[in-house]
């Protein structure tokens, strides 16, 4: 629905862009309704969607390949990469070999050249193969999927499954992914085919208050709903209440007490009249009135009746939402109390505006006042808290952190070269912290610098200062391994054991000489012996010897023989030899 409205004299249009305002008169006011979609939307990598994308690449090459002025006509890959920058190069050139062929040397070197026996199409086959609701339908879906993914939703949840009859998947969807253009227009359009029905009031309802329909799709089938109680199963086989029970006379008297004529009674038959008693009574009985509960049949809606009430909450929906749009009270949008950026946005704008008439100022001297002034307000307010607050508790600091709200303006320049500026509102406490500590130590050129790179750029300096850091790592790592290593020293002698000086680790047997005691030539060499390694603090008791340190299967032990057996090792007695 669409209805006209008297617009005040007061009234102008405000437009806005990134580089200026413009004031625009307004001549007529018309409020639409909800709008009911006429063409499916296709879902994120749907065949539909890839079809789309394929079909728009190649009605792209196509009027490329007009607009050349060459003979033959040719293009170059780097017009339509700048155009499609998500497809790869692959991709393009499976389009560009239907049609042009690609050439290497000669004059057309590097140029995508059009194939001599290929007609290009012309304009009415090119607007045929991609209709402008294709081209709707696709961005529309391009955006939800953006607005998902940004919202935390992967590709598990964006795509779900759109069979017919998949219901138990659609209850399980969430409320953001229903409401996606995809899901509501196919439920729609489904709708309308006696497919399924609607939801009518819920999530995906615009308007937010009930004055819309929910496009989302709901069994034909009446449900029960989550909150409802179940009505007790009630039975009436063998009982009075059995109607198969109930004699014609008795029926008819029935009839005559709810006030049904006498000469419609003698016109029906007799299961024609058990059949009115029923709907009388259970009519009766949902009214509410007392001893009609008898006779009365069914807490369910059969299919009939479920279709006649939604009709009805469809009728009731419309019915407000025109009485909504066609009405003429004006509703104040302002609030009791507008905020401070608000306000002083508004003072601003003003302040521009009458100094542009007064001053005959350009927009870009007034940005770089404001952007100056602003630039000064900062510097002014940090080092006002700098000096006012030399100590203040973390928690005190946090807290107000969190009302801090820093402006940013940039200036940047277009394709044409002119400079127009954007601003930037920045609340989280730690971003603010960042930027003004970078503003703080960094100087003027690094800061220029660092903004003119691209993102290449800096992913090879975040790597280059990654592979600095391990490599200083891995020097840390050997210094300290090779100190550990100069400060080992060979341990000594267990208590209570008959070693003289050192302790051969290595010796299976204690019947072997010590290494200590043998006598070496003075012109020999000491062969250099094996490092012991650092032994961590144990608090084990060997069970051979006694001592604490090590266990009875460790060669340490002045009592190890070499077995690997379960039982426990005796100390030899001195005066009998260790068996071979």
């Amino acid at each position: 629905p669409i209805y006209e409205h008297t617009l005040p004299q007061t009234d102008f249009l405000i437009i806005r862009t990134r580089q200026a305002y413009y004031v625009r008169e307004v001549d007529a006011l018309f409020v639409a309704g909800q709008e009911c979609p006429l063409y499916e939307v296709p879902g994120p990598n749907s065949k539909r969607a890839n079809n789309f994308v394929r079909d728009f690449l190649q009605v792209y090459i196509y009027r490329l390949f007009w607009k050349s002025r060459d003979n033959p006509r040719r293009i170059k890959m780097d017009d339509i990469k700048r155009a499609f920058p998500s497809h790869s190069e692959s991709s393009i050139r499976k389009r560009l070999k239907l049609c042009a062929d690609f050439k290497r040397t000669g004059l057309d070197s590097n140029w995508w050249v059009i194939k001599p026996e290929f007609r290009l199409p012309s304009e009415e086959e090119i607007r045929a193969m991609v209709s402008p609701e294709q081209c709707c339908a696709y961005f529309s879906m391009a955006a939800a999927e953006q607005r998902l993914k940004d919202a935390g939703y992967g590709e598990k949840f964006i795509f779900t499954p759109q069979e017919d009859d998949d219901e138990e998947m659609q209850l399980k969807m969430d409320d953001e992914v229903k409401v996606a253009p995809w899901n509501t227009t196919r439920a729609y359009i489904q709708a309308m085919r006696g497919k399924c029905l609607l939801q009518l009031t819920g999530p995906a309802d615009p308007t937010g208050c009930g004055e819309g329909f929910s496009y989302v799709r709901v069994p034909n089938k009446p449900t029960q709903q989550p909150n409802e109680e179940q009505q007790p199963k009630r039975t009436v086989t063998g009982t009075d209440a059995d109607l198969r029970r109930l004699s014609l006379n008795n029926a008819k008297a029935l009839l005559r007490k709810f006030g049904v004529p006498e000469e419609e009674i003698k016109k029906l038959s007799r299961w024609e009249v058990i059949d009115v008693v029923r709907t009388l009574s259970t009519e009766k009985a949902k009214a509410g009135e007392e001893g009609m509960t008898k006779f009365s049949r069914g807490n369910r809606f059969s299919i009939a009746e479920h279709q006649e009430r939604y009709k009805e909450e469809c009728q009731r929906i419309f019915e407000l939402q025109n009485r909504v749009l066609q009405s003429t009270e004006v509703l104040s949008t302002d609030e009791a109390e507008s905020s401070a950026s608000e306000e002083s946005d508004i003072d601003e704008m003003a302040k521009n505006i009458e100094n542009m008439l007064a001053n005959k100022k350009t927009t870009e001297q007034l940005s770089m006042e404001r952007e100056e002034a602003e630039r000064a307000e900062l510097r002014k307010m940090i080092l006002g808290q700098n000096e006012k607050k030399p100590q203040i508790n973390q928690a005190d600091q946090q807290t107000s952190n969190q009302g801090r709200v820093l402006r940013i303006v940039r200036t940047f320049r277009n394709a044409s070269g002119q400079r127009y500026t954007r601003v930037e509102l920045v609340r989280k406490p730690a971003v603010i912290e960042a930027y003004t500590k970078i503003r703080q130590t960094k100087d003027e050129a690094f800061i220029r610098q660092f903004a003119t790179m691209d993102e290449t750029q800096k992913e090879e300096m975040k790597r280059e200062k990654r592979r600095i850091q391990e490599q200083l790592r891995r020097i840390r790592r050997n210094q300290e391994r090779e100190r550990l290593a100069g400060n080992v020293t060979v341990p000594a002698s267990f208590p209570g054991e008959s070693l003289s000086s050192t302790i051969d680790l290595i010796s299976p047997s204690p019947g072997l000489i010590p290494l200590g005691q043998i006598k070496q030539e003075p012109g020999e060499h000491t062969p250099s012996r094996r490092r012991a390694k650092l032994k961590p603090d144990l608090k084990l008791k060997c069970g051979a010897c006694g001592q604490v340190g090590h266990m009875r299967t460790n060669k340490a032990c002045p009592l190890y023989t070499g077995s690997m057996g379960g039982g426990p090792i005796s100390p030899p007695e001195p005066d009998i030899e260790p068996p071979p």
